[in-house]
């Protein structure tokens, strides 16, 4: 089962409308048209299975060394579940990922982790 189209995902308070722009047999990705905004989704199959989603982000932005010059910037957010094929349940999985969301809703804990601070 896919993912819906589009994908909602809200940015400082701003609800950011993503539209599929890919698929595979496991993945599929979702770009703001307005923006460079994308919510990248995919699975690979192994050993140990995972899946990952990111949240991409392209701009221009003033060179520091050459402030009259724009140059290009990316990054990317994402969160990954690496399992073995067998001996971990949905609701396993489910719980722990919901773990580590409920953590970073922590107050300070984004702060934390985006300042480098361990």
């Amino acid at each position: 089962m896919s993912y819906a189209d589009p994908q909602s995902v809200t940015v400082n308070a701003v609800a950011k409308s993503l539209a599929r722009v890919g698929s595979g047999s496991y993945s599929g990705s979702f770009q703001s048209s307005a923006d460079g905004l994308q919510l990248l989704v995919d699975h690979n199959h192994g050993r140990r299975n995972r899946s990952t989603v990111r949240l991409q982000i392209d701009k221009i932005s003033a060179d520091p060394l050459v402030p009259s010059t724009n140059r290009p910037y990316s990054m990317t957010v994402g969160v990954y579940i690496d399992k073995p094929t067998q001996g971990f349940s949905t609701t396993e999985l489910a719980n722990n990922l919901k773990a580590l969301s409920d953590w970073l809703a922590v107050a300070g804990n984004q702060t934390k982790l985006v300042n480098e601070e361990s």
